[in-house]
């Protein structure tokens, strides 16, 4: 049996990280292009905007739905119909708004030169799929809340409900931006970019490492 530990050190990096020393293997969660600088308050109101608007399409969605049934009383599987047509109706809508915000965004940070176009198209993706996902939730939810207080009348059922599909795309878009969803496709979609244009996806250092074949 081969002994790692009697490997040199630059060996033994190869053989517990061998992906990182193929010198032509691109790492597509790798991207050399600089991030934009963070603006704490201008996310949150974009994110205050896009989990509102959201939450207000998966309320009207049900309580349209419900008006066209001319059943305010209905069971789960009504409900659960509702929260589809909310999720269905809010993640195209959604998805248009999350990406056209981003568009104005990431454009400006390329006027001020923050960012390349590869970091810029990476971003305006992270922000898209990030949309989506959240307007499906939203939606659902929305549904759900208006849904649950149909017979307070629909303005308390669509402000019910755009309260709850609003909470739905916080969490969602939280989620994604604690776990590194966000950035991972940032960094996939800037990085296949980078190898467009001829650039290495990896660090010089990493992509410099000699291969050892055979470990």
């Amino acid at each position: 049996m081969l002994n790692a530990t009697a490997m040199p050190a630059q060996t033994q990096q190869a053989w517990y990280n061998p992906g990182n020393y193929l010198s032509g293997l691109p790492d597509l969660l790798q991207a050399q292009s600089p991030r934009a600088p963070e603006y704490p308050v201008l996310d949150k109101v974009e994110l205050t905007l896009k989990s509102l608007y959201a939450g207000r399409i998966g309320a009207q969605q049900a309580i349209q739905g419900l008006e066209g049934r001319w059943n305010l009383n209905t069971n789960g599987i009504q409900n659960r119909g509702l929260m589809g047509k909310g999720a269905m109706g809010a993640v195209g809508k959604t998805t248009l708004v999350a990406g056209g915000l981003s568009i104005l965004r990431n454009m400006a940070s390329l006027a001020q030169g923050d960012v390349n176009v590869a970091r810029a198209t990476g971003n305006v993706a992270a922000d898209i799929s990030a949309g989506a996902v959240g307007g499906l939730a939203a939606g659902a939810l929305g549904a759900l809340g208006s849904t649950a207080f149909i017979n307070a009348g629909p303005g308390v059922a669509g402000f019910m409900g755009t309260v709850a599909g609003a909470i739905g795309f916080v969490a969602v878009d939280t989620l994604l931006s604690k776990t590194g969803v966000k950035d991972m496709i940032s960094d996939a979609i800037t990085g296949r970019l980078e190898g467009a244009d001829g650039q290495s996806s990896l660090p010089v250092e990493l992509s410099q490492q000699p291969y050892y074949p055979g470990y």
